[in-house]
């Protein structure tokens, strides 16, 4: 069989454009070599240059990661007999080696510019599944294909209302978000149920306690354009000492709960995805609330799965000019 071969377009970059595609009538930004490598977040960053268009100013960087990390990654969350559920999806961004959720923000001659937007690519190597143009992008920036790599493009607007006809001084500031790392697994029993738990990065022994664990909903089910929509759940409160921020805490349900269906069903409709209880959280200070999946049927018992955030890293300050 043959196979089309399609050849590697120019390179060129536009701030509204992508990779490999420009809006027709685009214009190519000037290229400003940057060459630089910096070791941060455990991992080797590397930055070949940056773009200057009308718009503002366009900037790639590079991830990488060790054949044998990504190897590791794949074998563990690679394809699987089921689908991923949404706590194992919250649970890989801890773990990818090409992935790291992070605000970058550039300051262009002591003005500080937000990131409002970008893309990304993945190479993993030596996977038959690797994308063409994440492919085209290593040969352009002469990258080793051997390693894992993850190659991110940020546009940043100009602070001022035209192109600055001189940089004296740019500067890249990357500050990394919080991840969730596994805390206890658990189900509860009532009120004045307490749980003993370790912190994975402070070390310090925190103990939660139930305060209210209570089933809601009502009904077999809800109607909705044609869908019947499950009802049932469980919703828990609760204190922890030491205390932590509601922004550092999330309580997940373990199980998936059960699937709206169709009143009517369509053998070949595709398959609907489960819904999600909406709950008010607590004024009170230092109270925390969690609510289960939900259910046709009031669940016998809910398999919590505590998740922490924390942020790992240091923000970092890459002078580039």
């Amino acid at each position: 069989m043959n196979e089309t071969i399609v050849k590697r377009p120019p390179w060129r970059v536009t701030f509204d454009g992508s990779f490999w595609h420009h809006p027709a009538g685009a214009r190519s930004g000037q290229v400003l070599p940057l060459e630089k490598t910096f070791f941060w977040a455990d991992r080797t960053w590397y930055l070949p240059a940056a773009y200057l268009c009308g718009q503002g100013l366009v900037l790639d960087l590079c991830t990488e990661a060790e054949p044998e990390a990504v190897r590791s990654f794949l074998d563990k969350w690679g394809p699987k007999e089921h689908r991923l559920t949404s706590l194992e999806l919250t649970l890989i961004q801890a773990e990818h080696p090409l992935h790291m959720d992070l605000s970058p923000s550039l300051t262009v001659n002591g003005k500080i510019i937000g990131y409002p937007g970008g893309m990304g690519v993945g190479w993993y190597p030596h996977w038959d599944r690797n994308d063409r143009e994440a492919q085209w992008l290593l040969e352009h920036y002469g990258l080793d294909p051997d390693k894992g790599w993850s190659i991110h493009r940020y546009c940043f607007p100009w602070a001022t209302k035209r192109r600055p006809r001189r940089l004296s001084s740019l500067t890249l500031t990357l500050t990394p978000y919080p991840v969730p790392l596994p805390g206890p697994q658990f189900t509860v029993e009532g009120p004045g149920q307490q749980v003993s738990f370790v912190h994975p990065v402070t070390g310090q022994t925190h103990t939660l306690t139930v305060e209210e664990y209570e089933p809601q909903g009502e009904g077999d089910g809800q109607e909705d354009n044609g869908m019947i929509y499950p009802t049932r759940y469980v919703t828990l409160t609760y204190r922890l000492d030491p205390d932590l921020s509601q922004e550092a805490v999330i309580l997940q349900d373990r199980a998936e709960g059960d699937k709206p269906y169709p009143k009517e069903p369509d053998p070949m409709a595709p398959q609907a995805s489960c819904s999600v209880a909406l709950f008010t959280l607590p004024e009170e200070p230092g109270l925390h609330a969690a609510a289960s999946s939900l259910y046709f049927q009031p669940p016998k018992e809910v398999q919590w799965q505590m998740l922490l955030r924390e942020k790992l890293h240091n923000d970092v300050t890459i002078p580039l000019l």
